[in-house]
């Protein structure tokens, strides 16, 4: 058998091949470009071992290199980097770093260790084009907020009652409505009559101009025009910018819910209670297709970050503490589902409002509920089943039998 450690870079990649015996057979470099990966998969293909007998090692589960040893259906262990710094002082006590002693460390730890770890198992194409768009589409949510808070800020500064009149700084209308008057003094000048009739190109009813009339006529604190102007133009351009970021949005929500119907898991977890096309395209695709990769529910658990992780030893006292080493988009992706499914299912409420009577904060509640879901999702998903609301709630009858029942549950 052969052991292959990746050290990888932005620019180029430290190989590091050995063998049983642990001596190096060869150590180089290769730049992370087509010439440079196909010599690497030419060194590969001249190892006198089948494919499944090369077992390669890298600290990333993402990107150009790892698709391109998947595709050529290589062995690959994607390593945590914190796994590789806490074996660097096996085989140097001065515990130096560098890329050829990364490489050299994460090949022998598949040598020495690999019975420890599962090497990855790729999802279907749908599954992982899927996983890209949803975590684009989270990044670009999160650029939707902080363009928003720049926008709340910047009007605070000269037209703080501009935040007053609608229900957010996102909706349709308050972005009509400033960039037609990006000022006080231009929206008291606003007739009345445009007022209307923007109201009800937004389906909102035109009795309210009066009201929002009243509020920009009201008596204001008089700001010099210098910064009036001045921040005028910081408002329009981030308002520009917070349209096209809407209408973005707006195309990747069409473009995941025609993709997730494809998936023929999508019927189980949409069957969740509070999980939208989007939520439920998150946890689809982090979770993937392949639950192979999982021996069991608790392997899931531990890999979405709901599973706590304990500290004791010996006489020393027990502790229990937020799983960091995850996967952060599910994570993530599971914390909103369990808060929504507080308000959709009557067991999740009742575990929920146990654990807040036990003496639980709101997030640690969230993630004991969010650990009993992915329990859940993984049943489903295993049998292919979808959700059953009745069969949840005599489960939680049976496992808070004797404990105070704060809520009906029907």
């Amino acid at each position: 058998m052969f052991y292959v450690g990746i050290d990888w870079a932005k620019d180029f990649h430290q190989i590091h091949i050995t063998d049983d015996s642990g001596a190096p057979l060869s150590i180089f470099k290769v730049f992370n470009n087509y010439e440079g990966l196909n010599k690497l998969l030419g060194i590969l293909q001249k190892l006198p071992a089948a494919k499944t007998d090369i077992f390669i090692g890298i600290e990333t589960n993402i990107g150009i290199l790892t698709e391109f040893l998947l595709n050529n259906e290589y062995v690959l262990y994607a390593l945590n980097p914190s796994v590789v710094d806490s074996c660097r002082s096996r085989y140097k006590v001065s515990r130096a770093k560098t890329d050829p002693i990364d490489a050299m460390v994460i090949a022998n730890i598949l040598r020495t260790d690999r019975h420890n770890y599962r090497p990855l198992r790729p999802d279907s194409p749908l599954c992982r084009k899927i996983r890209i768009i949803s975590r684009d589409r989270k990044n670009l949510t999160e650029e939707k907020t902080r363009i928003e808070l720049q926008l709340q800020e910047s009007l605070k500064i000269y037209y703080p009652v501009a935040l007053e009149l609608f229900s957010g700084t996102s909706v349709r209308v308050f972005i009509d409505f400033v960039k037609l008057n990006p000022s006080l003094e231009e929206a008291r000048k606003f007739p009345v009559i445009e007022l209307e009739n923007l109201l009800r190109r937004h389906r909102i009813s035109p009795l309210r101009a009066s009201t929002i009339n009243d509020k920009i006529n009201a008596a204001h604190i008089d700001i010099p025009s210098f910064i009036v102007e001045a921040k005028k133009k910081h408002v329009l351009s981030l308002l520009s910018l917070l349209e096209l970021l809407l209408d973005q949005l707006k195309d990747y929500d069409k473009e995941i819910a025609a993709l997730i119907a494809l998936h023929p898991y999508h019927k189980s977890l949409i069957s969740l209670p509070g999980v939208s096309f989007n939520l439920c395209s998150r946890i689809l695709s982090e979770i993937g297709d392949n639950l192979s990769q999982f021996k069991n529910y608790n392997s899931l658990q531990s890999y979405a970050g709901t599973a706590p992780v304990s500290f004791f030893s010996g006489i020393s006292r027990k502790s229990v503490r937020r799983r960091k080493a995850c996967n952060k988009y599910l994570r993530d992706a599971l914390h909103l589902m369990a808060f929504s499914s507080i308000n959709c299912s009557s067991w999740a409420k009742q575990y929920y409002l146990y654990l807040k009577h036990k003496g639980k904060g709101h997030n640690q509640a969230l993630r004991n509920l969010a650990n009993k879901w992915v329990k859940i999702i993984f049943a489903m998903l295993s049998t292919n089943s979808t959700y059953n609301e009745n069969y949840h709630i005599n489960n939680m009858k049976k496992h808070l039998s004797g404990e105070p029942i704060l809520i009906n549950l029907t």
